[in-house]
């Protein structure tokens, strides 16, 4: 329903505002139309409540920047109406500080904008108000303006130097230059220490859409023109694009007095385009008869040449352009010269103070104290950079590089031994002088790959390594592709921070030299050696570790490794089937050993593999943890080894000769060598615990392979390996020699314990392989109970599953005799069923089925179903 009281305050309301609008155009006359327009539109009331005070504001900028289109909208948009805006929306929180005020008697802030009297001092109080307002972007521009020089700044061209990012960013605001990001990487830093200056225009008299309003010109640091980016940060390379974009802004004014013609990037364009040229300032004109030109195209034309004529200020002047009309035929190629001479003057202008500027504060430019800053910065420890400013023949330019050196007569490397031979006797010696053993330049050519082979694995990439002819072995560094001079201090930084990760590698790079010196035989670590080295000893380690018949060995770094494969059965699989089945009913029953099976069948039963494999990894783990394998070698302690009186006469087979010999095992003397008696009888064998490893690979199903079977020949001897088994290192891993030979010094019987651990283990071999597979057995149904509620085995859980397995019955070779039976039956119920109709064919058929299934099963047990079989079959 229409309500006039509605209608008639709308009509009020636009009226207020029409009526506001037009008495500030009648105040301030002097101000255009359009600057009037953008007030109003960027009035935050909605309704012009605070146009008049900003066309005040506007006013008193000067006309030089309120009758300038480009000049008063960014002067609008960028300073006045943020800071009103701020206002606007303070108000209310105004009136609130005020009631406060007002009752404590103090002076009230203006609630009325009509009450500042400037903007200066509107953004005062916005700053003590703490409201975000024009007064950040003027202290922005201040501080940007403090990073940059202004070359140029008129009624059309706002020309600027950056000189930091943050000018960089305020100054290239509105594009998509990467030197002015300020939400993605900026890249005004790198450029710059690239050597690469920077010079913005800004193009006052095109519009704010226009994408040639800003442009980016790019030097090298030599004062050359390099190209020239747009606000979309397109990238332009050929000068004449410059000009006639630079044409474009001059030209713009002229046109924007004639409302016919949009002030459109591609308008311009093709203005300029015909501007420049003569043929096409003839087609743009319509003709050489002025009778016959385009009135309205010609009337245009006209205002342009009026126009800059009229402006004092241009590279070059435009009075000799000819008139439309001073002759029969217009002369479009002396009009075309006269443009293009101010393009290219207005250019030559701009290009001639870029290289000035440049040429006198050269981007990138950096002295040796700023290096010296990053340096005294770096964690560096090892790594030596140097750095020099010379001139190379192309002008003076900087170069750096790294150091470090490698002493083989330092520590660790003095601790290494050389064997060099006698060239009078023949005889091998072992002497600690590098420099006699690789005296020649030739010998020091393996060394030299070493040491940069070592450092490369240890992340630290050598580009040089040279030697001086003694010990000393120098290698060298040098800055890669993005770490040249040329990019500036970002280089030398980038080079800086390599050699900082590569200095913490230092010590990896000297322990990977050291060892690679000993592992190539170029030197001989004495640390390493085995024999007794307060001689006069009646046992020789060395010797019994190499008549080992299990077990190997091997020292590196001063640690040895003793290991041997152990190949074990593990016995009592059904019953820990059965076991596994109540815990784990999707786990199979054993190997599928029908002679055909339905697809369906097989898919179960590989489903059923999968989750017994996952079982079987998950053991592997459980048995190699450190607990649970210390568990192992106590048992084997307690149950193999000890007590003495069990095993005398194994241990009379372990028995190194010496051992009874008291003198040899300590000092102890009298009562105290009773007693070391004592405690050798009751020891016996003692083994490295926290060194001890056992690796297991076990395998609940499959049958041991014929390649496992050949390779582990040795551990397996008389022995039969079938059906659920294991293959493992078992043995002592990383035993420091130091800490045995310190054992020997100060507990004698207890390094004796050690070595009878050692040949024990060897002389008992293949019964400690058959102890192990008895306590890998008992550990597999406690670890699966262990593992019953863990989510990792769900699906083993699967009870569905494991119907649906059972009701497919699949054949197994875990299965009971009856069911061997029942398969003969049905064989032998055929053959009855086809007496008197079986060929010779059939016969060979039966052979070979027979002998399948004996191939499967032992002959007892096949002979012992064949016989139940007959009985039922006869029934």
């Amino acid at each position: 329903m229409f309500n006039p009281d509605k209608w008639n305050n709308f009509l009020n309301e636009e009226m207020l505002i029409e009526g506001r609008l037009q008495d500030t155009m009648k105040k301030y006359p002097g101000i255009p139309e359009f600057a009037i327009k953008q007030l109003s539109a960027s009035d935050p009331s909605g309704k012009n409540a605070y146009l008049m005070w900003m066309a005040k504001e506007l006013y008193h900028t000067g006309a030089g920047t309120y009758t300038v289109p480009g000049n008063a909208e960014e002067w609008i948009k960028s300073d006045l109406v943020p800071a009103v805006e701020a206002f606007h929306k303070a108000k209310q929180r105004i009136s609130q500080l005020n009631k406060q005020l007002k009752k404590d008697g103090k002076d009230l802030w203006p609630n009325d904008l009509s009450q500042v009297k400037s903007l200066d001092q509107l953004e005062d109080i916005l700053d003590a108000l703490g409201m975000a307002g024009s007064e950040k972007k003027r202290k922005e521009k201040e501080a940007a303006l403090g990073g940059a020089s202004i070359l140029q700044d008129d009624e059309d061209f706002f020309i600027i130097r950056p000189e930091t990012k943050e000018a960089s960013c305020f100054f290239g605001k509105k594009t998509k230059w990467c030197i002015s990001a300020e939400r993605s990487q900026n890249y005004f830093d790198s450029y710059t220490s690239q050597g690469k200056a920077f010079y913005f225009i800004l193009n006052k008299n095109l519009n704010d859409d226009s994408i040639y309003r800003k442009i980016a010109l790019v030097y090298d640091k030599q004062g050359e023109f390099e190209s020239f980016f747009d606000v979309t940060d397109e990238e332009y390379t050929d000068s004449y694009e410059l000009e006639r974009i630079l044409l474009y802004n001059l030209i713009a004014p002229a046109i924007k007095k004639n409302p016919d013609y949009p002030l459109k990037d591609e308008f311009l364009d093709m203005i300029a385009g015909a501007l420049l040229d003569g043929q096409s300032l003839e087609s743009f004109l319509g003709s050489n008869d002025g009778e016959e030109m385009n009135e309205e195209d010609r009337k245009l034309y006209e205002d342009i040449v009026k126009y800059l004529q009229g402006q004092g200020d241009l590279a070059y002047s435009m009075d000799e352009v000819p008139n439309i009309g001073d002759t029969i035929l217009y002369d479009v190629d002396a009009a075309a010269y006269e443009f293009i001479t101010l393009a290219q003057d207005t250019w030559n202008v701009i290009n001639g103070e870029a290289y000035t500027s440049t040429m006198d504060n050269p981007p990138g430019s950096f002295d040796s104290s700023e290096l010296r800053d990053i340096l005294v910065d770096a964690d560096l420890h090892h790594i030596d950079v140097t750095y020099d400013e010379e001139d190379y023949g192309d002008g003076y330019q900087w170069r750096w590089e790294a150091h470090l050196s490698v002493d083989l007569s330092t520590p660790p490397f003095n601790q290494l031994r050389y064997e060099v031979e006698d060239l009078q006797t023949g005889e091998k010696e072992i002497t600690d002088d590098f420099e006699e053993a690789f005296g020649r330049y030739d010998d020091r050519e393996m060394v030299r790959d070493l040491i940069q082979s070592a450092f490369d694995s240890a992340g630290m990439y050598i580009d040089e390594v040279t030697d001086d002819d003694n010990s000393t072995f120098y290698l060298r560094m040098t800055p890669d592709y993005d770490e040249h001079a040329e990019q500036g201090l970002d280089g030398f930084r980038a080079f800086v921070d390599r050699m900082e990760r590569y200095d913490k590698h230092y010590e990896e790079a000297i322990e990977k030299t050291y060892q690679d010196l000993v592992d190539e035989e170029i030197a001989i670590d004495p640390s390493n050696a085995l024999e007794d080295e307060e001689g006069g000893g009646r046992v020789n380690l060395k010797e019994i570790l190499t008549n080992l018949k299990h077990m190997s060995y091997d020292i590196k770094s001063g640690q040895m490794n003793i290991y041997g494969k152990a190949i074990f059965n593990i016995p009592n699989m059904m019953r820990n089937f059965k076991e596994l089945q109540k815990i784990f009913p999707a786990l199979p029953d054993g190997l599928n050993s029908a002679i055909s099976i339905p697809d369906e069948e097989k898919r179960t039963f590989e489903r059923q593999k999968g989750y017994l494999t996952q079982f079987e990894n998950a053991l592997n783990d459980y048995l190699k943890s450190r607990p649970i394998k210390g568990d192992l070698l106590k048992d084997i302690t307690d149950k193999l080894a000890a007590p003495i009186e069990k095993t005398r006469d194994k241990r009379k087979q372990i028995e190194i000769p010496g051992l009874e010999d008291k003198p040899e095992m300590g000092t102890q003397q009298g009562s105290g060598a009773e007693e070391y008696g004592k405690i050798m009888k009751q020891m016996g064998v003692d083994f490295f615990r926290p060194n001890f490893n056992f690796e297991p690979y076990i395998q609940l199903l499959d049958t041991i392979s014929q390649g496992q079977k050949d390779a582990g020949e040795l551990s397996i001897g008389d022995r039969k390996i079938e059906g659920a088994h294991g293959i493992g290192m078992l043995g002592f891993g990383n035993i420091p020699l130091k800490d045995l030979r310190a054992t020997r010094k100060s507990n004698p019987e207890v390094y004796y314990a050690y070595i009878n651990g050692f040949k024990w283990l060897d002389d008992n071999w293949q019964e400690v392989q058959d102890f192990v597979g008895e306590w890998v057995s008992s550990q597999i149904v406690p670890f699966a109970k262990s593992r019953a509620t863990d989510p990792a085995f769900a699906d083993l859980t699967d009870a569905e599953f494991a119907q649906r397995a059972r009701d497919q019955r699949p054949k197994s070779g875990l299965r009971e005799k009856d069911e061997l039976t029942e398969s003969i039956i049905k064989e032998m119920e055929y053959a009855k069923k086809m007496s008197g109709k079986t060929t010779a064919a059939d016969i060979v058929w039966g052979v070979k089925n027979v002998s399948r299934v004996a191939n499967k099963y032992s002959l007892k047990t096949l002979q012992a179903s064949i016989l139940e079989a007959l009985k039922r079959v006869e029934k």
